[in-house]
């Protein structure tokens, strides 16, 4: 379908729901495509289409506001944080983390990181300029004065802020928000040099998550450059059987559905299936099924992970560099992960419930407490921006 078919979709949907009747305020926003900074490119990638086409943003529109629970619930959260008053932190012309140990550049790029993106989530939702300025705001600010990450960190940076950035930076390129085209190439420019340079050749080697962020973050810059040759270098690693890292779906994810750091902690565990569910998202936009891939190897790691992390004790457990026994450390502290994955094999692929048992349970527990939250590692929401069921 190509985007002419796909604005007129979201139009259509616009105007039912406009003529819906609600206590929120809620105005119309004309989402369209834009005329290519280079046009004498031939396009290969679908957009708006890192993580949200246009169907998908006419639908978190109208779930938003005419739904009830979850979605209700997951879009009072999201509004609750996305801030049109907030005082940008940054931008920092280099920044460095180490370790774990947020540098005061580092906090504020993840700060900012994640309110642009919000902002720009709001904006679709709402169809306030004021929130899409304040993502503007936030872009400009770091891709005008952004030249380095550094530290120890650097990668992790670059995959985790980087993919808050970019979502953002996709979802108001193609929504006429008023983002002025030499802004975008500036953007442009920040993400190939900044990020995607130092990322380029994953890091192969260390924890699995590292590598599974970094992925997804190479799908989305070929994404948002039209680069075909980093989009499927990514898709490429992600399915690999030979590379050197705990990071690719074969290695991070055994064929029993253990996790490579599941001896390490459950939350690093959690990140690095995390990571491979929202490449497998990016490359769902682009009409590539990443989720099939290894017969389904995905789910099985998010069965494992959902049933362990629930309080079930019978899981089987391979001995590695972590150690010859499952973590207990996090245990039960259920990350953002798990709405985007069950709303793909049981909304979208019809999966019975028994085969995504405690997936299932992960996310009627996440529902239970407010609806799925969000973090820098994982840009969760899926209670609002990841159900797509009736």
């Amino acid at each position: 379908m190509n985007k002419i078919i796909r604005y007129l979709a979201f139009l259509l949907l616009s105007f039912t729901v406009m003529s819906c009747d609600s206590s929120d305020e809620m105005k119309d926003i004309t989402i369209s495509p834009k005329e290519e900074v280079k046009p004498q490119v031939v396009k290969v990638f679908s957009h708006p289409g890192i993580l949200f086409t246009y169907e998908d943003m006419a639908r978190i529109k109208e779930q938003a506001f005419y739904y009830a629970k979850p979605w209700k619930l997951g879009y009072e959260m999201l509004k609750g944080h996305a801030n049109v008053n907030y005082v940008v932190q940054g931008p920092y012309v280099e920044v460095e983390r180490t370790e774990g140990v947020n540098s005061p550049a580092a906090g504020a790029m993840s700060s900012d990181s994640q309110m642009a993106y919000h902002c720009a989530l709001m904006w679709v939702i709402t169809g306030e300029q004021r929130y899409a300025d304040k993502a503007i705001e936030i872009l400009n600010a770091w891709s005008g004065t952004l030249t380095a990450l550094i530290g120890g960190d650097d990668m992790l940076m670059s995959a985790w802020y980087g993919f808050n950035l970019i979502n953002a930076a996709e979802i108001l390129r193609y929504t006429d928000a008023g983002w002025k085209e030499a802004d975008i190439i500036q953007a442009e420019k920040m993400f190939k040099e900044v990020f995607y340079d130092l990322i380029k050749d994953w890091k192969r080697g260390r924890a699995g998550n590292w590598d599974t962020a970094i992925t997804k973050m190479h799908l989305a810059v070929g994404v948002f450059l039209d680069d075909k040759e980093i989009f499927d270098r990514a898709i490429a690693f992600y399915n690999s059987t030979t590379e050197g890292s705990n990071g690719t779906l074969s290695k991070n994810i055994y064929d029993t559905g253990q996790n490579f750091e599941s001896g390490r902690d459950q939350t690093h565990a959690q990140y690095g299936i995390g990571g491979l569910a929202e490449s497998c998202e990016v490359a769902w936009k682009q009409g590539i099924d990443l989720y099939k891939s290894m017969d389904n190897r995905l789910l099985k790691g998010f069965e494992y992970m959902a049933k362990y992390n629930l309080g079930n004790d019978d899981v089987p457990f391979q001995g590695n560099v972590y150690g010859n026994s499952i973590s207990t450390i996090d245990r039960g502290n259920l990350q953002p992960i798990y709405e985007m994955v069950y709303n793909h094999y049981y909304n979208r692929k019809g999966l019975s419930e028994a085969e995504v048992e405690y997936t299932k349970k992960a996310v009627d527990k996440v529902r239970g407490q407010g609806g799925e939250s969000w973090n820098a590692q994982c840009l969760g929401l899926g209670t609002l921006l990841f159900n797509e069921s009736k």
